[in-house]
């Protein structure tokens, strides 16, 4: 979603948008990772006015209740976020190429 709209993102709409701040460093994730699969790299620059500054440690990005936590996957980009993933950056390439 946040590829197909890319020409259409303002940065001050995304930054008021979103009221918890979690869900705005989350966008702000995905943001970044759309431009890297998409070769955008004024995404990533967009994504930056979402990050939430006070995130310092790793917390899971998908939580299921009751499971196990899953085996953390190398995700350089998540882990710059402040995510800890099951997914690797191939994984969503693969997602990312198969819908885009």
């Amino acid at each position: 979603m946040v590829w197909n709209l890319r020409d259409e993102l303002d940065a001050h709409v995304l930054t008021h948008a979103f009221i918890l701040a979690d869900d705005k460093h989350a966008l702000g994730f995905f943001v970044e990772l759309a431009g890297e699969l998409g070769g955008d790299r004024r995404l990533g620059g967009l994504a930056e006015g979402l990050r939430d500054r006070r995130v310092t440690a790793l917390r899971d990005f998908f939580l299921v209740a009751g499971s196990k936590r899953s085996t953390p996957r190398d995700f350089a980009l998540a882990t710059k976020w402040g995510f800890r993933m099951n997914l690797d950056l191939d994984a969503f390439r693969t997602l990312f190429e198969k819908f885009v």
